[in-house]
């Protein structure tokens, strides 16, 4: 990715979250993320990598947002070596 959408993607998450966003420093490597079974997603997840998302820029602005049910799922669909 390249800095100009690297820094737009913090501006976003900051606007988005408004500073809800919790770091690995906040979080037990258990935490659960539960979601009500009726929910699209209903159920559990559990760790600090249950979910993740890919971020698509063109010209700058998001084009589109994808959410995974993992951290590992989403770094292999943006090809991105960790």
């Amino acid at each position: 990715m390249s800095a100009g959408n690297t820094e737009r993607l913090e501006r976003i998450h900051e606007q988005l979250f408004a500073g809800r966003a919790l770091g690995p420093d906040l979080l037990a490597e258990d935490a659960e993320w539960v979601n009500p079974e009726d929910a699209v997603e209903g159920g559990t997840r559990r760790g600090f990598d249950a979910h993740g998302q890919v971020w698509t820029f063109r010209e700058g602005r998001v084009t589109r947002m994808q959410w995974f049910n993992t951290h590992a799922e989403a770094v292999q669909i943006a090809g991105v070596r960790e």
